[in-house]
């Protein structure tokens, strides 16, 4: 042990005498980056569900000769849908003794409620892609649930468990006949198209700057000035919140799985927002949210119970109702089963 210097034995004893300093705040070590809740406009509703309608038919124009009869024709219907919002919560107890005795450096309850709100906004973005309403009644509708509109369409491809190919990208932007404001994916996912194009995968025998060239692909700022890629002028978004999953689910038979046994697989959603607008005529995508007692904008409501039974605590309770909203099929298309590797072409 090193020497105190003088007075004390050493170090070990000079601290005795002392204690560590407490700084305020908490580090989170763990933030997720990019949530999709925020790359889609979002709509105050009324009552437990919002119901629109899609057309099914279009009328055609009829041909006679000039001074020929004409014929009345009937063929108009639509498709009503309805989406229910989905209710999410926390809640903790404020422990009296902890908050008094030790709100000094740290104001407890301001910190349990700032982690009860990082929670729940977690988990809503966790719902926004992986929830399910088919499989389980407590989601809401998730990206992969309105994907799966698209079956058996180029809006929703089956990569069968292999690289990405770019043919199958253009093919979806293609099918998207309302336009496509962005495509999302794990940064896992991206990171083999930032290779393919950056430092070259050997694909055609061509340098990085002819394979950039050649192809649809450019690097420019997002709103934050941060380079990202954009494919044909769609921006790529990374999330943490597309995560690997499992292969074969997802499919119609069941809900999108996150990875737990096997190769990991990814998907690529391909989005269209809508406007946000208080009637349904454009077919993008929409967050809704709403519940009982919200003020205008208000997404979160904090409820404080000064006492609970049994307990020398109050309580915290922060709730949210949410859902999305997609206005039309092509709005929300996607790529499944894509396995980590170099693209092709």
């Amino acid at each position: 042990m090193a020497d105190s210097g003088g007075h004390w034995l050493n170090l070990a004893e000079v601290q005795k005498l002392s204690q560590s300093e407490l700084m305020a705040g908490v580090v989170d070590i763990a933030p997720k980056r990019n949530p999709l809740w925020a790359t889609l406009p979002m709509r105050q509703v009324k009552g437990t569900s919002t119901k629109w309608n899609r057309s099914n038919a279009r009328r055609a124009v009829q041909r006679t000769e000039v001074g020929g009869q004409l014929t009345w024709v009937d063929n108009v219907s639509y498709t009503p849908i309805e989406v229910t919002l989905a209710q999410f919560y926390d809640q903790t107890p404020l422990n009296k003794f902890v908050r008094d005795v030790y709100d000094n450096v740290n104001n407890y309850e301001a910190q349990q409620l700032l982690e009860l709100r990082t929670g729940v906004v977690e988990g809503l973005n966790d719902a926004l892609v992986y929830d399910d309403i088919d499989y389980d009644t407590t989601h809401m509708r998730g990206m992969h649930h309105w994907a799966v509109d698209n079956t058996a369409t180029d809006g929703d491809i089956d990569e069968g468990e292999g690289a990405l190919s770019l043919l199958n990208v253009r093919t979806v932007l293609d099918y998207m006949l309302h336009g496509t404001d962005y495509m999302a994916m794990s940064f896992a996912l991206a990171r083999y198209i930032d290779q393919y194009y950056q430092e070259g995968g050997g694909q055609f025998g061509d340098t990085n700057v002819a394979r950039a060239t050649m192809g649809r692909i450019v690097w420019a700022p997002n709103d934050q000035g941060i380079p990202i890629p954009f494919w044909a002028g769609h921006p790529i978004i990374r999330t943490d919140y597309l995560v690997s999953e499992q292969a074969n689910t997802g499919a119609g038979s069941d809900a999108r799985a996150k990875n737990t046994s096997g190769d990991a697989q990814y998907s690529i959603m391909f989005v269209k927002a809508g406007s946000g607008s208080m009637q349904m005529v454009e077919p993008g995508a929409v967050i809704l949210f709403g519940g009982e007692s919200r003020g205008e904008g208000e997404i979160f409501t904090t409820t404080y119970f000064p006492n609970l039974e049994d307990f020398d605590a109050a309580g915290l309770r922060l709730t949210a109702y949410g859902t999305l909203a997609v206005g039309a099929p092509r709005a929300m298309c996607r790529i499944y089963d894509i396995e980590l590797g170099l693209p092709t072409n």
